[in-house]
Parts: structure tokens; C-alpha cells; sequence
């Protein structure tokens, strides 16, 4: 489904500027260890990889507070978008709890929907699914 979210800068950010890109949907929240954990492993994946042209992480924070996940971000340098949803978005997906992630092609089609915590880093993952994805 589409939408509008500004992320913790204030940028906004519609899915449907995102066609032609994999999308890794991912909701969480900073209360969540395991969503922790799986932001590491995230940015792990990123800073060994880089931020490609075809792929992104977009993140949108589950019932959190956005001023308290702006300082975790800036402690753990994290470098990817984190979305503030104001119920209405983790409505529509149907999020019950996090971390829920969904992966959407490049043609702007939700492909999976994954409920837990994934390792983003482990060096099978992303190459899999943009392989699937594209």
C-alpha cells in the first residue's frame, strides 16, 4: 500500500518515488532488543556494502518515540531512513508486533512478508533477495 512518512529529519518519503528500487520495509521499535540487534546487523550490511542504486532499507518506527530513537541513531550511527508513522501506515500493513519487514520489487509489488528479526549481514540474504526481487 502506498505512503507518506516524514522521516526523524523531516524529509518525506512516498513509496511510489521509491519503483525501479528493492524496497526492505522494515517496522520496528527501539523498545524491541531484537529489533536492535537487527538494526545492527543492518548497518553492519551497509557499511560493508554500501548503499546500492537498486536497493534500500526503509524503516518506520512502531509505536515509539521518535526523539528517543534520534539519539540512538546519532550513538550508533546508524545510516539508514527511519520513518515516523503515526499509526495510520503499521495500520494498513497490518503490524501486530515488531520487527515485521516486507520486501517489495522493483515494480512497486509486496512480495513477502517476514515476521521477526533478520541478519541482514550475513552474506547470503541480500544477494538472494535481490536476486528474487529484481
Amino acid at each position: 500500500p502506498e505512503f507518506s512518512l516524514k522521516d526523524i529529519n523531516g524529509k518525506v518519503w512516498q513509496l511510489k518515488d521509491l519503483k525501479g528500487k528493492i524496497i526492505i520495509l522494515n517496522f520496528w521499535a527501539s523498545w524491541c532488543n531484537e529489533c536492535k540487534e537487527e538494526k545492527k546487523s543492518m548497518q553492519s550490511y551497509l557499511k560493508n556494502n554500501g548503499s546500492s542504486d537498486d536497493l534500500i532499507f526503509l524503516t518506520v518506527l512502531y509505536k515509539d518515540n521518535p526523539a528517543k530513537v534520534s539519539e540512538m541513531l546519532q550513538k550508533e550511527d546508524f545510516k539508514f531512513p527511519v520513518l515516523i508513522d503515526d499509526g495510520i501506515v503499521s495500520s494498513i500493513y497490518g503490524i501486530k508486533g515488531v520487527p515485521e519487514t516486507f520486501l517489495i520489487d522493483k515494480k512497486g509489488i509486496l512480495r513477502r512478508k517476514i515476521v521477526g528479526p533478520i541478519p541482514w549481514d550475513d552474506s547470503h540474504i541480500v544477494p538472494h533477495l535481490r536476486k528474487a526481487l529484481s
